[in-house]
């Protein structure tokens, strides 16, 4: 299921506006979870996004914006703008799944495998699961669905690079 749904969703939405796939997806820089909060993972994901497209992806604490570097969101803009329909929607999926444009870089390029990206995307709520506990048939259920959905998307993007 997760497969035709991205399918339909590359031929009925992607092919005819990908400007605004790259936009939304751009659209999480300002607020991605990984700039807020210094998480060791969230510091090495935001240092490899930096490196690979020779920007500062910057972070900040409290309610203020973080401050990137001039050039970060046209290096990211320049790069989605490369990939086919097929692997937008993919991407797009990652991001909107991990709530992440940080997070779903990292996985789509290789540079986090499946389990730490996943985890990577829940790292406060771990930690609120860890003082309050799991809330049994949620948390272990949303679990899932983002495991799947991230390895779905990273496969159809695959897949559709076999030809």
């Amino acid at each position: 299921m997760p497969l035709m749904a991205l399918a339909a969703t590359t031929i009925d939405l992607t092919v005819r506006d990908m400007g605004s796939v790259v936009d939304r997806n751009l659209h999480y820089l300002d607020t991605d979870l990984t700039c807020y909060g210094e998480y060791p993972e969230w510091v090495d994901y935001r240092s490899f996004v930096s490196k690979k497209f020779d920007c500062v992806i910057g972070s900040c604490k409290g309610i203020s914006l973080p401050k990137h570097s001039e050039g970060a969101d046209a290096a990211l803009r320049a790069y989605l703008s490369t990939l086919t329909p097929w692997e937008l929607t993919a991407f797009d999926e990652m991001t909107r799944s991990a709530k992440s444009v940080i997070i779903a870089l990292n996985y789509y390029l290789g540079n986090a495998p499946l389990q730490e990206a996943c985890r990577a995307s829940v790292l406060e709520e771990l930690e609120n699961r860890g003082k309050w506990g799991t809330v049994e048939g949620d948390h272990d259920v949303s679990d899932r669905t983002l495991k799947m959905a991230m390895a779905s998307s990273k496969f159809f993007a695959e897949e559709s690079r076999a030809d």
